[in-house]
């Protein structure tokens, strides 16, 4: 243990598709943004309520700041900036499953 060093190429940070644990979570981060970015356009074309805009004026930048702070996370290697994203990750899709019950 004492020993032990940080070796990136290790298999133990790889994930089920092969890649590194980094790459995964930039993967997973952009595909989350991407998929949030059109839905709130789906919902812009759908609802153009002037309450609904509103909201997205004020949900936007703050998704963009949760998404880019896992990114941030990875390329600094902080862990600790991923904790926004993984609460809000936790509360959009376990809120999706509470609701389905």
């Amino acid at each position: 243990m004492e020993n032990e060093t940080y070796d990136p190429s290790n298999p133990k940070y790889r994930i089920a598709c092969g890649c590194h644990v980094t790459t995964g979570t930039k993967i997973i981060c952009w595909l989350y943004f991407l998929v949030y970015v059109l839905v709130v356009i789906q919902r812009a074309i759908n609802f153009p309520h002037l309450p609904m805009i509103f909201v997205g004026i004020v949900i936007v930048p703050l998704s963009i700041l949760i998404f880019s702070s896992g990114l941030y996370a990875v390329k600094k290697e902080k862990p600790i900036w991923l904790i926004p994203l993984l609460i809000a990750l936790v509360c959009f899709n376990g809120g999706k499953e509470i609701r389905d019950l």
